[in-house]
């Protein structure tokens, strides 16, 4: 009977235990998730700039680096179809949009600050800040979408889709760091380059549009699976038409 009694007051003790070390160990990642959210909003809403190129640099930096590594990601687990990771990635998305959505509510206290010199530009800042947040929202409807698809366990992408968005996933990466650059560096005196690769994506885009529409025809696909493709073609087209408007914004607003 003891030996019994010691058995089963260890496992209890143990649970308890680990039940005492999960609870610590969310409270810590509660604090933790907390603070950096007040860093973050910190940063969002420093005032410290000069004119409206700088704040708009800070901004491009707040949403374009995740929004690549979040695309990135999503992708890559949409042709995996592994719903607990499309759930993560719904998640930070959806982070992502707070993130715009913060900036544009900062649109105001943003020009009290500035000088009266500053403000020329105003409505192109205005403009930039909504294509920023549009991306951020585009992003997270993708994101859910993905995410339900793989939810309700709908059968894999095909391999011919699986290597589009393969394809599309690295275009638009490339994309993202080049326009990043530009905020970074200052470098905008010809975006002819530029502006030629992303038409050249979005014609792209409509060719794999095409594809679907051939696929559709040929009965290889079902109704769930045309209706997710088509969606994430037509957002991610809509990035790009997003991030050509900022680009030139951009521009405009360093003088």
């Amino acid at each position: 009977v003891a030996t019994v009694i010691w058995f089963w007051g260890s496992i209890a003790i143990g649970i308890l235990l680990a039940i005492a070390a999960l609870l610590l160990y969310k409270t810590h990642k509660f604090h933790w998730s907390r603070e950096k959210k007040q860093e973050t909003h910190a940063a969002l809403t420093d005032k410290d700039h000069d004119t409206l190129w700088e704040r708009i640099q800070t901004d491009v930096h707040h949403i374009l680096p995740s929004l690549s590594s979040i695309y990135e990601s999503m992708t890559k687990h949409i042709i995996e179809n592994q719903d607990h990771l499309l759930k993560k990635d719904a998640k930070q998305a959806s982070d992502l949009a707070h993130t715009s959505k913060i900036i544009k509510w900062n649109i105001h206290s943003t020009f009290q600050a500035l000088p009266d010199a500053a403000l020329e530009n105003g409505e192109k800042y205005v403009q930039a800040v909504d294509y920023l947040r549009k991306m951020a929202t585009t992003l997270e409807n993708m994101s859910q979408q993905a995410r339900d698809y793989a939810l309700n366990q709908h059968p894999d992408l095909i391999d011919t889709q699986q290597k589009e968005l393969t394809d599309i996933k690295k275009t638009l990466k490339q994309i993202l760091e080049k326009t990043r650059s530009c905020f970074a560096t200052w470098m905008f005196w010809d975006l002819t380059e530029l502006d030629h690769i992303i038409e050249k994506a979005i014609e792209t885009i409509e060719a794999y549009k095409k594809e679907q529409l051939t696929r559709i025809k040929q009965n290889e696909v079902g109704v769930r699976n045309t209706t997710l493709y088509l969606n994430l073609l037509l957002e991610t087209k809509n990035l790009y038409v997003y991030l050509l408007k900022t680009l030139h914004l951009g521009r405009k607003l360093m003088g």
